[in-house]
């Protein structure tokens, strides 16, 4: 979820109207262009977004700060996405990580008709649980996840359950010894942010890297269950090296990211 606004975005203008979507969530609609397609909610933000061309490619900023988890993690087996949107981790995934095998969580049901109607692309179809993430119980049955991404924002609000140190802690508890948790984060200000990053701090034993999103609201965070193997500026580098050759994304603009906002001493995270 972006706090962009589509008018204010040179490359979402011209835009037709698709569909329109309303339910119990509120209303979403559905545009596109020349070069782009993407959801937007009754309020004006763009939630999601895609692009026409390559469709496997991040359109929205802050998708290659939760993508960063691949330098930590690189071939992960399985990955569960908490907030569907239009799929774009969907199709990132099922482009340059066929072997991860996906599920999915999201509450709006319009959310999960239009991601079927208009941004399948032709990908492989998977399971998608129509759920409330804060009412969801996972079952232990189910083998952990390598990596939980969680991207979930109400019109004007976080989901209260954010705000709750079990919600992390299960978070925790779904992922594998070496899983980490990816949050986008759209704050309201530097208090909010300071409180939720508490939260998450302490579910995850601090073990915890920030992302900042250029000039936007976001932050994404990342929760590592255990302190991750690469943990030099080279080691980053070198793996984003190799993303990049794969991927057609600059991951060694996230590893400079990663740096200028955590602590370090130039050659090695200090967790």
């Amino acid at each position: 979820m972006s706090s962009d606004k589509a008018s204010s975005i040179p490359k979402f203008g011209n835009a037709v109207l698709l569909h329109e979507y309303k339910d119990e969530h509120g209303a979403i609609s559905v545009y596109e262009n020349n070069q782009y397609r993407w959801i937007q909610s009754g309020g004006g933000n763009i939630q999601s977004a895609m692009s026409k061309a390559d469709s496997a490619q991040p359109v929205l900023p802050y998708f290659p700060a939760l993508l960063s988890a691949l330098l930590f993690l690189p071939n992960p087996e399985r990955a569960l996405i908490i907030g569907l949107g239009g799929g774009e981790l969907i199709r990132f995934f099922k482009q340059h990580s066929p072997k991860t095998d996906l599920f999915a969580i999201e509450k709006n049901r319009a959310m999960i008709h239009a991601f079927n109607c208009y941004f399948q692309q032709n990908t492989a179809p998977i399971d998608v649980i129509a759920e409330d993430i804060c009412a969801y119980k996972h079952s232990g049955e189910l083998r952990p996840y390598d990596l939980v991404f969680l991207d979930v924002y109400g019109e004007n609000c976080l989901p209260e359950c954010l705000y709750d140190k079990k919600f992390y802690d299960k978070l925790s508890a779904i992922l594998s010894t070496k899983g980490i948790l990816s949050i986008n984060l759209i704050v309201k200000d530097e208090s909010e942010a300071i409180e939720l990053l508490k939260l998450i701090r302490l579910a995850f034993n601090q073990v915890t890297l920030c992302l900042s999103v250029g000039n936007h609201m976001n932050i994404v965070v990342l929760a590592f269950n255990q302190r991750p193997e690469a943990q030099t500026i080279n080691q980053l580098n070198n793996r984003a090296t190799e993303l990049g050759y794969s991927t057609n994304m600059n991951f060694n603009a996230l590893v400079e990211n990663i740096f200028s906002t955590n602590p370090n001493d130039g050659v090695i995270l200090e967790f």
